[in-house]
């Protein structure tokens, strides 16, 4: 049976005493019907997690203690998904498996054909929730890391995010002659690291920011000759990425004390 899996902020060592509260409280004691002496998963998001045992457990509180501290391979490309906002719950949706699938950053942002358009209020509002989802996503694929989900950016400044050494790609329907896989194999890209990946909205982008996006070192790029969907084309992208560069076959658990 898996074990339980929460999230704490804070490293820890072995012997550490550690207060359980809110969500992850009532998660164990109230959905999960933990008890003391049980054992549960603690991750701090930055590469640790600890192996605890409930040790006091009271209708006011829920106390563990660190057994063990394992390092987790999170991997040593950062992949930034900038991705334009879609209609309705697929961006809840694209969030979850971009974090299942290992970026490390994602960029929602508004461009030319994005259907929705936010308030800035509503605009923290969507990215408190997508943080949450990202969260949630790394707690249940056992992910090392949790995807940093930043504020909703216009495509102009969304572009200004790139870093100069990251590999930039653009994805476009209408390209006619540069392929992601190509480009994957290039062997002066391949070199590099990091990957920052642009997808649009259903619409597609309007050919003036492909213009834009190219004079600020992107490379437009094609999926191939079918139209997908967009949740569908962000996450085959990331899957693509990941297995190119082989990070889906070492991610996972180093095991030992750090």
């Amino acid at each position: 049976m898996t074990m339980a899996r929460i999230y704490h902020p804070h490293e820890l060592e072995p012997g550490n005493l550690c207060a359980v509260t809110g969500e992850n409280r009532q998660y164990l004691l109230s959905v999960l019907r933990m008890r003391q002496g049980d054992r549960v998963l603690l991750f701090d998001g930055k590469g640790h997690e600890y192996e605890a045992v409930i040790r006091t457990q009271d209708k006011a509180s829920l106390t563990v203690e660190v057994l063990t501290k394992e390092n987790i391979n999170v991997g040593s490309c950062k992949i930034t998904l900038a991705q334009s906002l879609p209609k309705g719950w697929k961006m809840d949706f694209i969030v979850e498996k971009a974090s299942e699938l290992g970026a490390t950053t994602i960029i929602p942002f508004l461009s030319s054909r994005s259907v929705p358009r936010l308030t800035p209020e509503q605009g923290r509002h969507k990215q408190a929730r997508w943080q949450k989802v990202a969260l949630e996503a790394a707690r249940k694929s056992h992910a090392g890391g949790i995807p940093e989900v930043e504020e909703v950016l216009s495509f102009n400044k969304m572009l200004g995010r790139a870093a100069a050494e990251t590999v930039k790609i653009i994805f476009w329907e209408e390209e006619k002659t540069t392929h992601l896989e190509q480009m994957l194999q290039e062997k002066s890209r391949g070199q590099q690291g990091d990957f920052f990946l642009v997808v649009g909205p259903e619409g597609g982008f309007a050919g003036e920011e492909i213009d834009l996006a190219s004079s600020r070192g992107f490379t437009s790029v094609s999926l191939g000759c079918q139209i997908l969907k967009v949740e569908t084309a962000a996450l085959a992208i990331l899957s693509i990425v990941q297995y190119e560069r082989g990070i889906l076959g070492t991610i996972g658990m180093v095991k030992g004390r750090p």
